[in-house]
């Protein structure tokens, strides 16, 4: 599954389906060969640890293990 993930305040921890009328503001940063790809978009908690957040998310499915990525 893929998916990408953000630092957005607003949303943070919600999931979006990729049909979704919240993924519209996401569509105009990404790069249009990866959309064909993309099956949700999730955001990840606003702390200052986004990149850990995200690699933790895509890992262990637990943006909440983020030191676990960090001390790694």
């Amino acid at each position: 599954m893929a998916s990408v993930q953000g630092c957005k305040p607003s949303h943070s921890g919600t999931k979006y389906s990729f049909s979704s009328s919240h993924v519209n503001p996401f569509i105009d940063d990404l790069p249009t060969h990866i959309v064909p790809y993309i099956n949700n978009i999730y955001n990840v908690d606003v702390d200052g640890n986004c990149g850990y957040r995200v690699v933790a998310r895509w890992i262990y499915g637990d943006e909440h293990r983020w030191p676990t990525v960090r001390k790694n």
